[in-house]
């Protein structure tokens, strides 16, 4: 899988870039500034022996003296001419005056593309000294965030990891419910049966007792119930006296226990 660059890599990549081009854009800076200096000093000493009588363009670097030539703006295509005549070693008459504009008008045009060169190394140092703050300013931004992003996504794990832990118990308990489930089901099925069974021998039992009830309401229950009243009657007077003296040796007990006198003796 390509994995592409963060946005903070990408900044990085495009200022060290930057960075690179600067170097190179100074590096040509601080050769043509010394090229440059040179000139004027050559063009000083020429300048000098010209007014001794000598002709020191022979002893001077034709090659950046002729570059310098090239690009003055202030010499026209006869005066270029003639400062090259002069470096190729032609040795006819010149009046030392006009060689001598030449020279000051070189001169000129060397130092004025000194300072100008100066200015704009100048203003592209501190242009880049802008642009790397402030990319080193977003680079900054990006990895705060990044590191923010990165902490969410280890609470995030973390959050997944407790939820997939609480799952798992929810899981089980599930199979703890459905076990459960099943064991009730299988204790009410028993418990239906017996129940059933139950209801059945209720209604057993209630069938057996409307059956006495209906068996002591006929006629014939009503005639034997007639014909023992006497015998009852007589049994109950013998119970009644029974009770009485059951009542009256209660009573005595009573009295001697409350009194404390001992064992009653029938």
């Amino acid at each position: 899988m390509l994995l592409m660059p963060s946005p903070s890599t990408e900044i990085a990549w495009g200022l060290q870039a930057a960075e690179g081009q600067r170097n190179k854009e100074h590096q040509q800076y601080e050769e043509e500034h010394q090229e440059d200096e040179e000139v004027v000093a050559s063009i000083a000493q020429a300048s000098q022996a010209l007014k001794g009588g000598g002709s020191a363009l022979l002893q001077a670097d034709k090659s950046r003296m002729l570059r310098a030539a090239t690009r003055s703006n202030r010499l026209d295509g006869a005066q270029k001419q003639q400062i090259l005549s002069l470096l190729s070693g032609e040795t006819a008459k010149t009046d030392p005056d006009y060689v001598m504009g030449i020279l000051n008008a070189m001169k000129d045009d060397t130092t004025e593309k000194i300072t100008s060169d100066s200015k704009t190394e100048e203003n592209a140092v501190e242009n880049f000294g802008d642009l790397e703050a402030s990319k080193k300013t977003e680079i900054s931004t990006l990895l705060e965030q990044l590191e923010r992003k990165m902490k969410r996504m280890g609470e995030l794990k973390v959050e997944i990891m407790d939820m997939e832990r609480s799952l798992a118990g929810q899981d089980q308990s599930l199979v703890e419910d459905r076990a459960m489930l099943a064991e009730l089901k299988s204790s009410w099925d028993a418990k239906s049966g017996l129940h059933a069974q139950r209801t059945e021998q209720r209604r057993k039992e209630l069938l057996a007792l409307q059956d006495a009830i209906n068996l002591l309401d006929s006629d014939k229950s009503l005639e034997l119930f007639r014909g023992r009243a006497s015998s009852t009657s007589s049994l109950l007077q013998t119970s009644k006296d029974r009770t009485d003296e059951v009542k009256k040796l209660l009573s005595k007990v009573k009295k001697l226990v409350a009194s404390g006198k001992g064992a009653f003796k029938m």
